[in-house]
């Protein structure tokens, strides 16, 4: 019996979790506008089946004998970012998601490496909305472009 199988977007995939640490700081002495710069930085885990990978190499007449994987790595974030008024700013950011890797052992004898690399660029409008002096609400809308980088060898 055949079981059936989930779609998959490539031959490496990946669930990406990043809880980064908000390290932001404003670097102009201006009060309602100018230039800021601001980062994060916090740990990603992707997500490698040990059954999926198997399942995808017995499809094509191979045994997965050993699977080694690394799926933690360091994710982080880098934004430029313009206050346009007291309630508006514009934040232009470069992320990287991480980086992780797998090695397995086949039969009939073979070994195989894959790679996969996560990073993006993202351009946000946002707006401060104050409740009190000193917090404010944010409201965040924008686009992204993320690229995953995939290699098998």
């Amino acid at each position: 019996m055949k079981h059936p199988r989930k779609p998959l977007k490539g031959s490496l995939t990946s669930l990406i979790v990043s809880t980064p640490l908000l390290l932001a700081s404003s670097f102009v002495s201006a009060q309602d506008s100018g230039f800021y710069l601001g980062g994060s930085y916090g740990e990603s885990y992707g997500r490698l089946s040990r059954a999926e990978v198997a399942q995808t190499f017995q499809d094509n007449g191979r045994q997965v004998l050993t699977l080694d994987k690394s799926d933690e790595d360091n994710a982080g974030k880098l934004l430029l970012g313009y206050d346009i008024n007291q309630i508006f700013a514009a934040e232009f950011s470069y992320f990287h998601l991480g980086q992780y890797e797998f090695n397995t052992l086949l039969a009939p004898a073979q070994n195989m490496r894959g790679r996969s690399k996560v990073e993006g660029f993202g351009l946000d409008l946002v707006t401060k909305m104050p409740i009190t002096d000193k917090l404010s609400a944010l409201l965040r809308a924008g686009v992204a472009r993320t690229s995953v980088a995939q290699s098998f060898s």
